[in-house]
């Protein structure tokens, strides 16, 4: 294999995984958008070692709240 070839199948292996993670993202957005405000601060303010709320579920939700006019330090408290 040549050269090329070799960084043809590395951008190959990237744009996969990129777009895995773009749906991976999309698919916790509309799951999470049906959700009212209070479900989501509770999440987002869930600090607890046995959380069952995914880092990568609070991070969008922390987005939607955002989108939805709080705050940064909204979220904090």
């Amino acid at each position: 294999m040549g050269f090329w070839d070799a960084v043809f199948d590395l951008g190959k292996k990237a744009l996969s995984e990129g777009t895995k993670q773009t749906k991976d993202v999309s698919n916790r957005l509309s799951k999470l958008k049906r959700k009212s405000d209070s479900e989501l601060l509770k999440m987002v303010k869930d600090k607890s070692w046995a959380s069952t709320v995914d880092s990568k579920d609070k991070a969008v939700a922390r987005q939607i709240l955002k989108s939805r006019g709080y705050t940064d330090e909204q979220l904090r408290k």
